[in-house]
């Protein structure tokens, strides 16, 4: 059985999501991890952030923790924390490793002239846990 899945942005655009995985291969088994952290039902979604620039970032990279790791039962808070600070750091352009608290100053010692909008920021590690934690148990849900 085949389906067609498509995902229409605000602007209009339609993206197949098909020729999304076709093109990931097997990093699509994380396209789905990747969805829950960047925001849908009942998960927040970081601000400043779509569906598009996470995609971009799932492309740039590996992050297999998407699938392995959210919605496994197994799974322990450190892992959790792991896999999106991993995630999160690589989709604010941060070098693996940095905290969201050292993105953040990064972030804003880098903006010069216009005023910083705070919600351009990412959030700090005590939010995303708790972001974490809700995109977890909707991927148990699914």
């Amino acid at each position: 059985m085949h389906c067609s899945v498509q995902m229409e942005r605000w602007n209009g655009v339609v993206v197949d999501i098909n020729a999304t995985c076709t093109e990931l291969g097997p990093k699509c088994l994380q396209l789905i991890g990747m969805h829950v952290l960047s925001g849908c039902d009942t998960v927040s979604y970081p601000s400043s952030m779509g569906k598009i620039s996470t995609l971009n970032t799932l492309q740039a990279g590996n992050f297999p923790g998407l699938y392995q790791v959210l919605g496994e039962e197994d799974a322990t808070h450190s892992d959790l924390m792991e896999t999106g600070l991993r995630f999160f750091a690589a989709l604010y352009g941060q070098p693996l490793g940095t905290t969201m608290t050292e993105a953040c100053y990064r972030i804003y010692s880098r903006k010069t002239g216009k005023p910083m909008r705070i919600m351009a920021l990412p959030p700090i590690e005590a939010n995303l846990y708790l972001h974490f934690r809700r995109a977890h148990l909707h991927m148990m849900l699914w």
